[in-house]
């Protein structure tokens, strides 16, 4: 019984559609994720059109990468070229821009500043999406929470929000005693004037 289907970002409303034959998992080599942690809310996602996810990526023994793509063993791949320690996906969530941002906020204090952001005089985000190794201890319990929240929600068989998948994430943070400011765009300078 296949409902009719709705862009993730588009609508709002994940509906489900017929499985797909693939997912990006399923182009995945056994050291590129740790299977029991992404394994689920991949299979949960086959049903959603075009879905995107937050991914987490860990140099081994080094630091964290939060980011998000809708092929994340692409991405992996794509960062893995020219490096020399091996990258893998440690977790996934259903997600979007604004979720991810908002994780780099929550997790700021942990982020390593690149050098580009080091030379600015603007003040801003560090200007990176990776984040020191020791931040994983406090990460990953949040992470694994809020990927059971979601395949919670997801497997109530009610209309699926995105907005409900990402708030299930940051309750998550709040629930693990993760202060959570409330969502404010910073505004960007597009050009300056002379």
């Amino acid at each position: 019984m296949a409902k009719q289907a709705a862009r993730i970002s588009a609508g709002r409303r994940v509906d489900r559609v017929k499985p797909k034959d693939s997912s990006p998992l399923d182009r995945a080599t056994g050291s590129e994720v740790v299977w029991g942690q992404v394994n689920d809310l991949f299979n949960a996602a086959r049903p959603f059109e075009k879905p995107e996810f937050i991914y987490f990526v860990s140099q081994m023994d080094g630091p964290i990468k939060i980011g998000r793509s809708k092929e994340p063993i692409s991405r992996l791949r794509s960062m893995q070229t020219g490096n020399p320690r091996r990258l893998r996906v440690e977790y996934v969530l259903l997600g979007e821009c604004k979720l991810e941002k908002r994780l780099h906020r929550i997790w700021e204090a942990y982020a390593i500043e690149s050098s580009r952001s080091k030379a600015s005089n603007v003040p801003s985000a560090p200007g990176t999406e990776w984040f020191r190794s020791e931040v994983c201890d406090l990460l990953f319990p949040v992470i694994s929470e809020a990927v059971s929240r979601q395949l919670a929600r997801i497997e109530e068989g009610s209309d699926v929000f995105l907005e409900d998948l990402c708030a299930v994430v940051l309750q998550a943070h709040i629930d693990h005693g993760h202060s959570i400011e409330p969502w404010r765009e910073k505004p960007r300078i597009l050009a300056a004037g002379g």
